[in-house]
């Protein structure tokens, strides 16, 4: 009852968030699993730290888990806390974005703050983000995300010490995952460009600060990742010192499956016409209002930043190793919210068709992100069903196999059919969140042994033994033919 009446709106913005939040993000507050989920419940907290994390340079995940062995915390316990951090955590970088947003934004209208927090939350919320929510680390990789999300908006303070307060946020993100510190660069240049946007060489001067910061952040993270490594005498992911030639290759092959493809999200090419709406009323904004020339220039460099980072770190990976999912991507998801909110803040007359055009498109692209939520998280829920059925109908035909022979099966060994599919017939793609389990070999022994509780020993297809039983099989269901006994092996064929 004491509180001012600012702290009272600040905290009823943050429950309604949290309030939000726990209704569309509902499916991922249960107990869900990723592909890498039986990985780690099959092989145990402590070694899937040292052949996954440690050696992908995340120490924090690897510490979380040492500690979740420590206790003894079951896998649905720990999935249970980390959900719970991901909420708070995607919530308070939403109202941090959000309030550091109002601080450049002169108008207070309710429209207006409306329109800010709807913008601040796709920014923060959308396709890529979920992508960090289905694992069991989600609790990390979300507080990287907002660690992210602090360090950009430092930019907006003037004492020196935000620096240090930069590096050591960004530097502390970089060891929970380093592939999320790419949604700093484009938060952080925006800030730059529109607090500097009087002063041309400080915004150039800060704005080479907020890439060197990062840039920093990921060679110390690299460096205290192989450290670390070293005195476990664990090995650290490969990387090679690319070519001109293979960086543009990269690029090209990369920069298809962003822009043209959106990741396999929705139609060919939506992001191109929604970024080119956006893009189109803020040159017609900018021509209206006579503005420097020099913001176009800071629109295209916070766009591109926003594109062209996720891509780099692809380009130090060898050709067979390379590969881009959403967690990889988050400046990109980010883009189309950050692109919203510098256009918004370049708005000087908010009674004007402009600002409306804006509020209605903001609104609409809020309403489509909400629905992949829902849908992406349904499908989620879906797939972890089927591959559940599937699982026990192999182990009833194992089961069966061992009563009828009087054997036991010790050794699964792994074979594709002709046109593998990864994801359920009839099912929409959402990458990460729905990629059936039994589509992959290193994940479908893990799957087996956690619904049967039992251990099998992997074992190679012989040349003979495909020949014999899938040569020239290619099925679009699951089959029981799928499945061939001998003595005590089983041959599976993935579909």
């Amino acid at each position: 009852m004491n509180l001012n009446e600012k702290t009272k709106e600040n905290i009823k913005v943050f429950i309604g968030i949290i309030f939000f939040n726990s209704i569309i993000l509902a499916n991922f507050l249960k107990m869900h699993y990723a592909q890498d989920t039986y990985c780690v419940i099959s092989y145990g907290y402590k070694k899937i730290s040292k052949v996954a994390f440690l050696w992908s340079g995340r120490p924090i995940t690897a510490i979380i888990f040492y500690i979740a062995n420590f206790l003894k915390l079951n896998v649905e316990t720990l999935v249970g806390i980390m959900s719970i951090i991901s909420l708070f955590t995607l919530s308070i970088s939403v109202f941090i974005l959000y309030k550091n947003i109002l601080k450049l934004h002169k108008n207070k209208k309710l429209i207006e703050l409306l329109a800010v927090l709807v913008i601040s939350y796709i920014t923060i919320i959308n396709f890529t983000t979920m992508d960090l929510l289905v694992f069991v680390e989600s609790g990390v990789l979300c507080i990287a995300l907002l660690l992210c999300v602090l360090a950009a908006c430092e930019w907006l303070n003037n004492p020196k010490p935000k620096y240090l307060k930069i590096f050591i946020l960004l530097y502390i993100a970089a060891l929970c995952h380093q592939a999320i510190l790419n949604i700093y660069v484009p938060l952080g240049l925006m800030f730059v460009a529109f607090k500097n946007k009087d002063d041309v060489k400080k915004a150039f001067r800060e704005a080479f600060l907020v890439l060197l910061f990062y840039g920093i952040a990921i060679i110390s993270g690299i460096i205290t990742s192989n450290i670390i490594n070293s005195i476990f005498n664990i090995g650290a992911r490969e990387t090679i010192i690319p070519s001109i030639p293979f960086i543009f290759e990269t690029y090209g092959k990369y920069l298809n499956l962003m822009v043209v493809e959106t990741l396999g999200v929705g139609p060919k090419c939506w992001y191109i016409v929604v970024m080119s709406i956006i893009t189109a009323v803020f040159l017609i904004n900018n021509i209206k209002n006579k503005d420097k020339k020099i913001n176009l220039f800071y629109y295209t460099a916070i766009l591109l930043s926003a594109i062209l980072l996720p891509i780099l770190p692809v380009t130090t990976q060898e050709k067979t190793a390379q590969y881009l999912e959403f967690r990889m991507a988050l400046s990109f998801g980010a883009s189309i919210g950050i692109m919203l909110l510098y256009t918004l803040l370049s708005i000087k007359e908010t009674t004007n068709k402009i600002f409306k055009f804006i509020i209605a498109f903001s609104c609409l692209i809020f309403i489509f992100n909400g629905q992949y939520i829902v849908k992406s998280s349904g499908e989620m829920v879906a797939t972890n069903l089927m591959d559940r059925n599937f699982a026990k109908t192999i182990i009833y035909n194992i089961e069966q196999y061992e009563i009828k022979n009087n054997t036991q099966v010790k050794n699964i060994a792994i074979q594709c059919d002709l046109e593998p599919e990864f994801f359920y017939d009839g099912s929409e793609k959402y990458r990460c969140l729905n990629i059936k389990s039994i589509a992959t070999d290193w994940d479908l022994i893990e799957m087996l042994e956690v619904f049967s509780g039992r251990k099998f020993e992997p074992k190679k297809v012989t040349e003979e033994a495909y020949n014999k039983y899938f040569a020239g099989k290619n099925w679009k269901y699951f089959d029981e033919e799928q499945l061939v006994f001998v003595d005590d092996t089983l041959y599976i064929c993935i579909y």
